[in-house]
C-alpha cells in the first residue's frame, strides 16, 4: 500500500508540477513556484498548501470538501475549502468555500477576506485567484515579485484531515450525550432537565432582575466568541452538522466560544411531521446534554414556540397543546412543570460589546435598558421580542431600521454593531441573510433548512455569516463505538 501511495504521489506530482520550479524558501517537499502562471489541479484525495505573502510566511490549505454520510455527498461535490490551518483546527474559525463556477481573489483591499482567513497586511494586490471549473482548481498568481507556492500535501497526517477531525468530534458529542442519540428514559430524563434548571437559576452572564431572579438579557464577556445559531425545529442533524466543523466544540471546551441557539428548536415545519413531537423531545434532551456539559458556553434564547400556548400552531395543528400533551405523557406531568420552569428561566437577548441577538426582532415600542432586564414586569415587551417580524412588502407593523437603531441605543453598543435575528426566513430555501432591507449589520439565520444551515460566528474583528451542508449525523453518530 505504501508503494502504491508513493506511486500516486509521483504521478500526481509529475502531471501538474513537473514544469513549475521549485521554492527554495519553502521547507516542504514538492513545493512549487506560481509566479506569474496559471496551473490547473483536478484534486481527488490529495489537498494543498499555499504559500503566500513575503517570503512565503502565510499558510492556507485548500481541501476538497467531503461529506462524513455518502448519502450527503451530492451537496459538497466539487466544492473546496480554503482555511487557515493554524487557527482552523483549533478554535472558531473561518473558512471560504468556492463553489464550481466561482473565482476568489485573495489580496490587500479585501477586508472580509483578510480577516477569516488571518491574511498578512503586506499582502500584493492581486497576490492569488482561486477559481472553481466544475471540480478542477486553477490557481493564477499575477505577483512576479513575491509570487506564491504552492505545495501537495501528501503525508498521512494531512490526506482526510478534516474528515478525520470532524469524525472525532462526533465521537465526543457521542461521549457527551452518553451514547446513541435517542430520547431518553423519562427517569433519566428528570435527572437531566432538574440539573439544568439548577444552573438555570443562576446562569453564568444572566443578569437578574430587580427581583433577584434571571432576567431578560445574557451579557457575555467580550472575550467568549458567539456561535449564533436559528430556529432548529427539531433538526437535530442541523445542529449536529454546525458542532462537528472546526474547532467549534473546542473553542467551547476552552471557554473561548459560546452557541447561542436563538429559540424553536422545537415543532418541525414539515408538512407532514407537524404533529411529531418525538424528534423536539430529543433535541431538548440534545440540547439539556450539551448545557449540562458547557454551563458556560451555551445559552438558549426564547422564542415564540417555547411555549405550551395554544397560539403556538402550525398550518392550523396547535403544537403548543400537542407539546405539553406529549411530554405529559411521556415523562409526567413533573417533567412538564420543570419545562415550564426552564421557559421561564429563559433570556430573551444575548449580547456583547460585539453583538445583539434575540429570537424575532426588537422592540417595536419605546423602552429601556432597566425593562428588558426586567422584562417578565413587561409582558408586551416580552411578545415583541419572541414575536415581531421586519418590515416586509409595504407592510408597516414589523420592525424597522429605526427600532434596530433604538436596540443598540438602549444596550449603549456602537451604530454598527451587528444585530441577529431568527424567526422569519426570507424565503423557502434560503437558510441565511445580510443587509435585510434598509438595515445595516442586521441578520436573520435560520437552522431549518433541509441542505444547508447558517450560522454567524465571531472569526476576526467582526462576526461573519458561514454556510454548512447539513448531513445526516445523527446515524453516524449511532454507528461509532
Amino acid at each position: 500500500m505504501a508503494k502504491r501511495a508513493n506511486k500516486e504521489i509521483h504521478g500526481f506530482v509529475e502531471r501538474y508540477f513537473s514544469s513549475l520550479s521549485e521554492c527554495d524558501e519553502i521547507d516542504l517537499d514538492h513545493s512549487y513556484q506560481i509566479k506569474g502562471r496559471r496551473i490547473r489541479l483536478k484534486l481527488n484525495d490529495f489537498p494543498l498548501q499555499v504559500n503566500i505573502g513575503k517570503e512565503g510566511k502565510k499558510v492556507l490549505h485548500i481541501y476538497p470538501e467531503r461529506s462524513l454520510n455518502k448519502k450527503d455527498s451530492d451537496l459538497v461535490e466539487n466544492n473546496f475549502l480554503i482555511f487557515d490551518p493554524d487557527k482552523f483546527y483549533k478554535g472558531v474559525s473561518g473558512f471560504i468555500r468556492v463553489l464550481p463556477g466561482e473565482k476568489l481573489t485573495l489580496g490587500r483591499g479585501y477586508d472580509e477576506l483578510r480577516d477569516v482567513l488571518n491574511l498578512p497586511q503586506d499582502i500584493a494586490k492581486k497576490q492569488l485567484t482561486i477559481i472553481n471549473e466544475k471540480g478542477t482548481l486553477i490557481l493564477k498568481s499575477d505577483e512576479k515579485k513575491n509570487g506564491s507556492c504552492v505545495s501537495p500535501l501528501v503525508k498521512e497526517k494531512h490526506l482526510n484531515r478534516v474528515k478525520r477531525l470532524r469524525l472525532a468530534i462526533l465521537k465526543r458529542i457521542r461521549s457527551i450525550y452518553g451514547g446513541k442519540l435517542k430520547a431518553f428514559h423519562k427517569d433519566e430524563a428528570m435527572q437531566v432537565i432538574l440539573k439544568v434548571n439548577d444552573i438555570m437559576r443562576n446562569e453564568p452572564y444572566h443578569l437578574e432582575d430587580s427581583k433577584g431572579n434571571p432576567g431578560g438579557m445574557v451579557n457575555l464577556p467580550a472575550q467568549i466568541r458567539p456561535i449564533i445559531i436559528g430556529d432548529l425545529h427539531a433538526k437535530i442533524d442541523n445542529l449536529l452538522s454546525v458542532l462537528s466543523q472546526n474547532g467549534f466544540l473546542k473553542a467551547m471546551k476552552k471557554g473561548n466560544a459560546a452557541m447561542v441557539i436563538l429559540g424553536d428548536a422545537v415543532h418541525s415545519e414539515e408538512k407532514e411531521s407537524l404533529e411529531d413531537m418525538d424528534t423536539s423531545i430529543l433535541m431538548m434532551d440534545f440540547i439539556f446534554k450539551l448545557k449540562l456539559a458547557f454551563p458556560k458556553q451555551v445559552f438558549y434564547l426564547r422564542g415564540n414556540h417555547d411555549s405550551y400556548s395554544d397560539e403556538v400552531s402550525k398550518r392550523g395543528v396547535s403544537q403548543g397543546l400537542l407539546w405539553e400533551r406529549a411530554l405529559v405523557k411521556q415523562r409526567g406531568e413533573k417533567y412538564r412543570d420543570e419545562m415550564k420552569k426552564f421557559y421561564n428561566y429563559l433570556p430573551f437577548i444575548v449580547y456583547s460589546n460585539k453583538f445583539i441577538a434575540c429570537h424575532a426582532g426588537p422592540p417595536i415600542r419605546n423602552t429601556s435598558y432597566t425593562e428588558l432586564v426586567d422584562i417578565h414586569q413587561h409582558p408586551k415587551l416580552m411578545r415583541q421580542l419572541i414575536n415581531v417580524r421586519v418590515q416586509r412588502n409595504g407592510k408597516l407593523d414589523g420592525y424597522s431600521n429605526k427600532d434596530i437603531k433604538k436596540f443598540r441605543n438602549y444596550l449603549k453598543l456602537s451604530s454598527d454593531t451587528p444585530v441577529i435575528v431568527g424567526h422569519t426566513p426570507i424565503s423557502n430555501d434560503g437558510t441565511l441573510w445580510e443587509q435585510v432591507g434598509d438595515i445595516n449589520e442586521h441578520y436573520i439565520v435560520y437552522g431549518a433548512n433541509d441542505n444547508w444551515i447558517g450560522v454567524m460566528a465571531d472569526v476576526g474583528e467582526h462576526l461573519y455569516p458561514f454556510i454548512f451542508p447539513v448531513e445526516q449525523l445523527a446515524s453516524v453518530i449511532n454507528s461509532l463505538e
